[in-house]
């Protein structure tokens, strides 16, 4: 009696199946991109029903079934974990689209025992660049460099500044050199002029002078004539002068 009292509490049980966890329907929202795992499960974890399906959209024009047979918009994105546990008949789906949203249904095969699962897709939010913050070392902060260049500006003023100087200084040393060697070309060109009038007014007076002491020298020069003969008697001498003739007796023995 024991034995078929134990027998009969199996065959209730094997005929009963599995009982999914009822409530209220869940409403799973999602962006697109993502995945979501749809949730159905028996209540108790030991007992499985033979048959199960996931159905898209049931009771319209529009239903389709994904699993066992996927229909060509799940290909490849869904996967059911009811082959390991038989009481775990949850529905992942992978890389949501907006097609993909609508009632979803869980149901024991050839029975009356099913959960409705809705899906919400909505648009990824938007991508905002991650805020990318560098440690700069102090050395190399702005703060730094504004003081190195404030820094540097004072000496490059300062250079520029004995620059201009030294320009200014160089073209007055060549002003003063010009200026120098222009009055010496001057001053040479005057005591050469001086030079010059000094020798031609002491030629003058060397000329002048060879004048005068020619004429001197025409004044005291003579003419004589001298007369020889045979005879002895008195000779006559005439002198020729400038002023006249003037004759003289020479004697001679």
């Amino acid at each position: 009696m024991g034995i078929l009292f134990i027998l009969f509490c199996c065959m209730i049980r094997v005929s009963a199946g599995c009982s999914l966890l009822r409530g209220n329907m869940i409403v799973i929202t999602k962006h697109s991109g993502e995945s979501v795992l749809l949730p159905c499960s028996c209540a108790d974890a030991q007992d499985g029903p033979r048959d199960i399906r996931w159905l898209k959209e049931p009771g319209s024009h529009f239903i389709q079934e994904i699993y066992p047979e996927t229909h060509r918009d799940y290909l490849d994105r869904v996967q059911v974990f009811y082959t390991d546990s038989p009481g775990n008949m949850s529905l992942l789906i992978s890389h949501l689209t907006e097609k993909d949203k609508g009632i979803y249904r869980c149901e024991v095969f050839d029975s009356n025992i099913y959960r409705d699962i809705t899906l919400q897709i909505t648009a990824p939010p938007a991508t905002t660049q991650p805020e990318i913050k560098t440690t700069i070392p102090e050395k190399q902060t702005p703060v730094t460099k504004e003081k190195d260049n404030e820094t540097q500006s004072p000496s490059y003023r300062f250079i520029f500044v004995a620059v201009l100087l030294l320009l200014l200084l160089l073209g007055g040393a060549i002003f003063l050199y010009l200026r120098h060697k222009r009055l010496r070309r001057r001053s040479t060109q005057s005591a050469q002029m001086h030079s010059d009038r000094q020798n031609d007014s002491r030629a003058d007076v060397i000329t002048q002078d060879t004048k005068d002491t020619q004429a001197d020298n025409k004044d005291d020069v003579t003419y004589t004539t001298v007369v020889h003969g045979r005879n002895p008697k008195a000779a006559q001498v005439r002198i020729n002068t400038d002023d006249g003739t003037e004759y003289a007796s020479v004697r001679t023995t």
